[in-house]
């Protein structure tokens, strides 16, 4: 399983998807009451891309090259 976590969002995030070497189609997130988003199958290794929602709005994709635990990846693309 893998776990993230979105900190400090500029705006409110409905939504979180996935597209990775485990799901090779965009694959929504599971939000835990601790605010969490889950992927119970995991992303596989390598390279992943995150497509966050905000008020029914996808925004940009933005990929990532890999994680490990307790990583932080600073987001490269905002909404507009």
């Amino acid at each position: 399983m893998d776990e993230l976590l979105v900190r400090n969002p500029k705006v409110p995030i409905t939504k979180v998807e996935v597209k990775s070497a485990n799901h090779s189609r965009f694959v929504e997130l599971r939000r835990e009451t601790d605010g969490t988003l889950n992927d119970d199958g995991g992303f596989g290794s390598g390279p992943f891309t995150l497509r966050i929602s905000r008020h029914g709005r996808p925004g940009p994709d933005g990929d990532a090259p890999g994680f490990s635990a307790g990583q932080i990846i600073t987001a490269t693309v905002q909404f507009s």
